[in-house]
């Protein structure tokens, strides 16, 4: 190949690579919201699922200990985060003073 020729080719090439890496970007995209819809049925089926098999007591006792367990983690939180703050203004305090 001489060098007129691969001077003539080489933008071609450029164009058409760069044409391909955009297509993918396209497909990629494509298939991550494919999944995510994918997976957000799936959450939805599984959830049906359940209540379909069990007993509608032990779902709504299951749903309840989840949000019961959740409530707790976040007031446990709040308390942690009250204690930090209060620890954290005494020790501005002692900066602020000494």
């Amino acid at each position: 190949m001489t060098l007129e020729i691969f001077k003539a080719i080489t933008p071609w090439l450029l164009f058409l690579i760069s044409i391909v890496q955009v297509g993918m970007g396209f497909f990629l995209a494509y298939v991550l919201k494919k999944i995510d819809r994918l997976e957000v049925k799936r959450q939805r089926d599984e959830i049906k699922m359940y209540e379909k098999f069990v007993a509608s007591e032990a779902f709504y006792m299951r749903i309840g200990d989840e949000n019961r367990t959740t409530a707790e983690i976040f007031k446990q939180l709040k308390e942690l985060n009250a204690s930090m703050n209060q620890i954290k203004g005494q020790l501005g305090a002692a900066d602020n003073h000494g």
